[in-house]
């Protein structure tokens, strides 16, 4: 699975697939494109009457008749979100009625107003940064934390396809710096994660979240929000960020470029200021 999620992709000398939740409008087509895309949209309203299965596996029957390519959709005027047209966690955003968890964006445009840090752990391919970064959402500066590389490289491209607005770290959020983890699952969107006492083939490093902040990667300057989705580490993670949540960390590096604890790496992004 990890292998078939990288950067948006298109299809060589076409126009980019792209889908505007707000209209409807669906640009870039083909006309099986265009079956697919009704085919993932009548299958969401069924999904919901059988208690949600089923949903993925019609995605995989019409993934196989569609060509493979990458969907950009536009969450709104101001944020672009690619990913694997029929994959069966993401394309429930073609259907313009979903809600993708209503509550928390709800939240964030509630806060719109004000100023505030957003930290996005466990981003998958980023759908809550690259909403909090945008224009409606208050464009907040945001740090999206990923510890899948497969999920993390997708994340650049979000970031990319948003004028890299919001920086990207490859790492796990654990309860301390220069730690160790590893990703398990065969799905994107459940990827666990597992804390490691040493260093293993293919394993990520970690960082706490008071760590992040005295290294300038989060401002602790104004007030900060974390989510928080690292599947199995939520409890070390909040102990790794005590100090931050008490609002008694600060950052020694501020105005200079931020040291990542290694082994973990910023693949991309820039912070707004």
């Amino acid at each position: 699975m990890e292998a078939s999620l990288h950067r948006p992709e298109t299809t060589v000398g076409r126009d980019p697939l792209t889908f505007d939740r707000a209209s409807g409008r669906l640009d870039g087509a083909t006309v099986l494109d265009r079956a697919a895309l009704l085919a993932l949209q009548a299958g969401r309203p069924r999904r919901r009457l059988f208690g949600h299965r089923g949903y993925g596996l019609g995605c995989r029957i019409v993934a196989s008749l569609a060509q493979k390519r990458d969907i950009i959709v536009r969450l709104n005027d101001d944020a672009a979100f690619a990913i694997p047209f029929c994959d069966g966690y993401w394309s429930r955003l073609l259907n313009r009625r979903y809600r993708y968890k209503a509550k928390i964006e709800a939240f964030l445009r509630s806060a719109a107003r004000d100023r505030f840090f957003f930290v996005d752990c466990g981003a998958n391919f980023g759908y809550r940064s690259v909403l909090a970064s945008s224009r409606p959402f208050g464009s907040q500066s945001a740090l999206a934390i990923e510890a899948s590389s497969a999920n993390a490289r997708r994340l650049t491209g979000t970031s990319d396809l948003n004028g890299n607005r919001f920086r990207c770290l490859n790492t796990a959020v654990c309860g301390e710096n220069g730690g160790f983890a590893r990703v398990v699952g065969g799905r994107h969107e459940k990827f666990g994660t597992i804390a490691l006492a040493q260093s293993e083939p293919n394993c990520v490093g970690t960082v706490s979240l008071d760590g992040l902040a005295e290294a300038g990667l989060i401002d602790s300057t104004v007030p900060v929000v974390v989510k928080l989705d690292v599947e199995g580490l939520e409890i070390e993670a909040l102990n790794g960020g005590r100090g931050l949540l008490a609002g008694t960390v600060s950052s020694s590096a501020r105005g200079t470029a931020p040291t990542v604890p290694t082994p973990s790496r910023v693949i991309s992004g820039t912070r707004r200021r």
